[in-house]
């Protein structure tokens, strides 16, 4: 974390079983908080069924400890289940802190993956209730996204891949150009995170050169926005 604060990240984007699943769970979250760059988003897995109400409390319990101004989070598979979701969410943002951004990935699967029903139901909530977009992909669905949610939307997930493998973004300009030139026309200001990378998930994979591509991205991703929003 030393290292991501010196080499220009502004703050991470927190994958929970780093916590869930360390060996120390406590030192871990010291060692944590006590780095140079914030926990600016806390990544979590919890549902919103009745019976996952010990995970949200949880969760719920990490990011107040990290001050997060924001969670990424799901709601469930189920359709007949959308008002218990509602209401359990609803419910959860009262136990976060007041600044805490709640993100919806609308991740394929869940009851919000199509981005009518996701404006739809995004836009019946307050304003602390918005939504990431995966930037990367293709230009007509991010349209059809802004369409449905707007100013909803105030994070993006960053990854681009070719043939199924993770590539730099400066591999393909054009498709990034335009994405961007997409999200400035519809009022975008939020906050990105550089989600996957070239070399991650490869039979190759090697964390310094993953690491290397990260920055390559941190840096055309800041280059093109400059470009793009000035």
């Amino acid at each position: 974390m030393e290292r991501f604060a010196r080499d220009g990240f502004s703050g991470i984007e927190l994958w929970e079983n780093h916590i869930l699943k360390a060996e120390d769970q406590k030192k871990e979250m010291e060692l944590i908080k006590k780095a140079k760059i914030p926990v600016a988003i806390y990544n979590t897995y919890t549902g919103f069924s009745d019976e996952e109400a010990e995970k949200r409390k949880k969760a719920a319990e990490i990011i107040n400890y990290f001050g997060s101004d924001g969670v990424k989070y799901n709601l469930g598979k189920n359709d007949d289940l959308l008002d218990v979701y509602l209401e359990n969410l609803q419910n959860w943002a009262d136990s976060l802190p007041e600044k805490c951004r709640l993100l919806c990935e609308c991740h394929g699967g869940t009851v919000l993956e199509d981005p009518e029903t996701a404006g739809q139901v995004l836009g019946e909530l307050d304003d602390k209730f918005q939504a990431i977009v995966h930037c990367c992909g293709d230009s007509e669905k991010l349209v059809k996204w802004f369409d449905n949610l707007g100013e909803k939307i105030t994070h993006a997930h960053v990854s681009l891949k070719a043939n199924g493998k993770g590539v730099r973004l400066s591999s393909n300009p054009g498709l990034i150009l335009e994405n961007l030139y997409i999200m400035k026309t519809a009022g975008f200001k939020g906050t990105f995170t550089l989600e996957f990378t070239e070399g991650l998930r490869s039979e190759k994979e090697n964390i310094e050169d993953s690491y290397q591509a990260a920055l390559d991205d941190l840096q055309f991703l800041q280059e093109k926005y400059q470009e793009v929003w000035n």
